[in-house]
This record gives C-alpha cells, structure tokens and sequence, in this order.
C-alpha cells in the first residue's frame, strides 16, 4: 500500500505533468519576457538599472516581477517535490535545463530579499529566463540538444571561418590605413591652446577660436610635422579643430571624392576660412 508522501508524489507527478499545468507556465514565462523588452532605460538609478519612481510602466512591471517570481518558485517547488530535488533517477537537478531554471529562480528570489545589495549580475538573469521555455517545449529542446552535439564537429567549420575573418581584416587595415579617420578641420594644422583658455565653456574660447580660423600660423602647434619616430616634442596641449558644418569622412589624397570647402563666415562674423583635410593619427596629428 502507497504511504501518504508516495501518494503526494503520484498527484504531483500527474499535476506537473499535465498539459494545462505546462502551458500554464509557458504562458507566464512569454508574458514575463515581454514585460522585460518593456523595461522604460529612460529612468535609470546610479548603477544603470531601471527604477520605479517617476516610471508608471517600471512601477507595473516590478511589481509584476514580484507575482511572476512566485508563479516560478512554486513551479520549482512542485516539481522537486514530486520527482525528488537530487536524488533518485528523475530528480529535478538531473537535468541541465532544470539547473537553469533553478539558477533563475533562485538569482530572481535573491533580488528580493532585504538587506542583500542589489547586484546588476543578478538581475541580469531574468534576462535568461526566455531559455526557460526550452524545458517546456520537448522538440525545441531535441533542437538545442543536436546543435549543442554538433559544435565538436563544426570546430573545423570555426576554425576555417576565423581564419577567412582576419584575411578580410587584414585586406582592410592594409587597404583603407586609417582614412577613415579623416574629417574636415578649419585650419590646415593643429593649433595650441593658450594657458589661460583651455575648455569650450572658458569665456574666452570663442575669441580664441576666431583667432585661430582667421590667423592659423599665430597658433600653430609644432613648426614641422609631427612623424618623429621618437616623439622629440612629446605630448602637446593642442587641439585640430572639426569643421561641425561637415563631419563625413574626406579624403587628404585622390582615393576618395569628398573635399572639404572653405567657409565664408565663423561664428556669424566674417572669415575667409580655407579648410582642410586630416587625422588625428596622420604626420600633422
């Protein structure tokens, strides 16, 4: 005769086991998910994780967490109580994708408790609880299982492929050599910044910028360029100005069609500002 425990066990199984109670969870697990892509990142706290205050649909959503992380819990529960946790042939943890889920569980219970920091690593699991539906969709897992299987046989497959991405990469460090650095300037070399006049919110950097554009030979930094294989001048306190009114890519040689074009006014007032192509990893640079 069946002991009471033997008996809770069997009514667990077919509970657990049943259709309604798997698609049950399915369907929490979906709408769970949903939420998290509906995560507002407009309101954020010091750490860069959602917060409720000041967001209605993150208010919601927390809350929701709460209900959908009982829902998972007792599922666990359930399901370790009637087939066994660790031990016995079909015990909850035999099974890598049930030790998913019970890592998810667990960390989304962690997330609650009081007095525990509240970690990013460990809210950063519910994004993993998608996966969770692969344990409820037996041709699904077959899937993941085969293609798992089969990465021992595709290293030769990955090894051809990273070895055809580093020739392209190599083909286009070589072919293109940093011009795509180039931007338009509004002096034909970089100028030195004044001591006293250092950051764009200085009250002064507008004067000094127009004196820059209108009179660039005033303010240049080094009096040859700078392609000294030692770096003889050392580090400078200069800048290259960028043409804000054109920031594609330009071309210094004839491998490209953009040039760049002066500018008849600076600032509102009147310059005849001749400007230039470079790099900040060029010889002037």
């Amino acid at each position: 005769m069946m002991t009471s425990t033997q008996q809770l066990c069997n009514n667990l199984k077919r509970i657990v086991t049943s259709s309604l109670f798997n698609n049950f969870t399915l369907f929490a697990i979906i709408l769970n998910s949903i939420l998290i892509a509906c995560v507002d990142y407009r309101f954020v706290d010091d750490s860069y994780q959602p917060r409720t205050d000041g967001s209605l649909r993150n208010d919601v959503i927390e809350k929701a967490e709460i209900v959908f992380t009982i829902i998972f819990a007792a599922e666990c529960l359930l399901r370790s109580i009637a087939f066994g946790f660790l031990r016995g042939k079909e015990a909850y943890l035999k099974d890598g994708w049930n030790v998913l889920d019970f890592m998810i569980v667990l960390a989304s219970i962690l997330n609650f408790v009081p007095g525990l920091p509240n970690f990013s690593v460990v809210r950063g699991f519910r994004v993993l609880r998608p996966l969770r539906s692969i344990s409820r969709l037996p041709n699904l897992r077959k899937i993941i299982n085969v293609l798992i299987s089969s990465l021992g046989e595709l290293a030769n497959a990955m090894v051809l492929l990273l070895f055809i991405l580093v020739c392209f990469s190599l083909f286009g460090v070589l072919s293109w050599s940093g011009l795509f650095h180039y931007r338009c300037r509004l002096t034909p070399f970089p100028v030195r910044m004044p001591l006293n006049c250092t950051s764009i919110a200085d009250d002064c950097w507008n004067d000094f910028m127009m004196d820059v554009v209108t009179n660039p030979g005033a303010h240049r930094c080094l009096p040859i360029p700078n392609d000294d294989v030692i770096w003889q001048f050392g580090r400078q306190d200069c800048i290259w100005p960028l043409d804000d009114t054109d920031l594609r890519v330009c071309s210094e040689t004839n491998r490209g069609f953009h040039r760049c074009l002066g500018e008849s006014s600076f600032m509102g007032r009147d310059a005849n500002i001749t400007a230039s192509c470079g790099s900040n990893f060029d010889a002037l640079g």
